[in-house]
């Protein structure tokens, strides 16, 4: 009876470490998220909106994993030293705006340049033609669940420091 009674606490513990580790993990990646979506917002006034000549095309694809899923991403490569990386990628979490419809078109239209906006020389976003002031909505409502799942991060170790 004493081994059965062990064997549930240690399960228990086993599933409770793995949360842990998981929801850290988590919170870790999703922090450099927000630092990104913040400094895009917070100097957004110093973001300006440029014209660049695309020097080459990338597609990567990755494989992940033993799963079949493929990650990849476009890179845009530009004569002013930018590289610009659309990833290619679905979130379930956060919002990710994927321009890659956009710029085909627009390429289609003005063969091998592109408007960006810019922050200290690197490529933040792709800036669309009737665009006078970068939108950063995506960035802060992203922000918002990342504080959400923050919160919520804090409170299931509450939980569970309480409980246990």
């Amino acid at each position: 009876m004493s081994t059965t009674n062990s064997f549930s606490e240690s399960f228990k513990g086993i599933i409770i470490l793995a949360f842990i580790s998981f929801s850290t993990f988590f919170i870790f990646l999703i922090s450099f998220e927000f630092y990104d979506n913040c400094k895009i917002i917070y100097n957004q006034s110093d973001i300006t909106k440029i014209k660049v000549k695309i020097d080459s095309l990338q597609i990567s694809s990755n494989r992940t994993g033993k799963s079949s899923s493929n990650s990849s991403s476009r890179n845009y490569y530009f004569n002013k030293g930018l590289i610009f990386q659309v990833p290619e990628t679905k979130g379930f979490l956060l919002k990710y705006e994927n321009p890659t419809e956009q710029i085909n078109d627009y390429m289609q239209k003005h063969k091998d340049s592109l408007n960006l906006w810019v922050l200290n020389k690197k490529a933040v976003k792709y800036a669309y033609d009737d665009e006078k002031e970068i939108n950063v909505s995506l960035e802060e409502s992203n922000n918002r669940m990342i504080i959400f799942y923050f919160i919520l991060y804090i409170i299931s170790m509450l939980i569970i420091k309480f409980k246990f």
